[in-house]
């Protein structure tokens, strides 16, 4: 399978095949960290918690955070079995997904961390504060280890589930 997507330019120009334009709702979990990422790396010798201009930068990176939570809980944990705005549910994919309480956990801290800093409206009794550089990469380390232990889960599970519907049929067993 081949994906292109065509972008519409500031200057008019239309149809045109530009991989840079992918747009980030159309983007997996590995790709999205890969960004944020690109992003953070970018902003390292530049970054100050005590630069308020900051403040953009960090709001949207831990949106992007935020956000790649939620896709990860869609496509890693849940094996694409459910996904929002699809008609079906895609129930052979069910051999592939695993959701524990280790998992609950990393999901429910990393996005209560993000909340604090992502596009969410703040109460005035919140602290201001921007996070330190170190934070903020803790934070997307924590994300992408999450992600890396739960893909690998769903990939043995993969492997697994392919295995018992190559054996005896299942309905035999059962």
């Amino acid at each position: 399978m081949r994906e292109e997507w065509i972008a519409k330019h500031g200057d008019g120009r239309f149809g045109i095949i530009d991989d840079s334009q992918r747009p980030w709702i159309s983007m997996g979990v590995t790709k999205r960290l890969a960004v944020i990422t690109e992003l953070l790396q970018k902003k390292k010798a530049t970054y100050s918690e005590t630069d308020e201009t900051q403040r953009s930068f960090v709001i949207d990176l831990y949106t992007k955070m935020r956000e790649t939570w939620e896709h990860s809980i869609e496509e890693v944990l849940f094996a694409g079995v459910v996904g929002r705005f699809r008609p079906n549910i895609a129930t052979m994919k069910l051999r592939s997904a695993c959701v524990e309480k280790a998992d609950y956990e990393a999901v429910f801290a990393g996005m209560t961390r993000c909340s604090k800093f992502s596009g969410h409206d703040q109460s005035v009794g919140v602290p201001a504060e921007l996070p330190k550089f170190d934070a903020i990469k803790a934070d997307l380390d924590k994300l992408s280890q999450f992600v890396a232990a739960a893909d690998g889960r769903r990939k043995t599970l993969e492997k697994e589930g392919k295995a018992f519907e190559e054996g005896p049929m299942a309905a035999d067993i059962l």
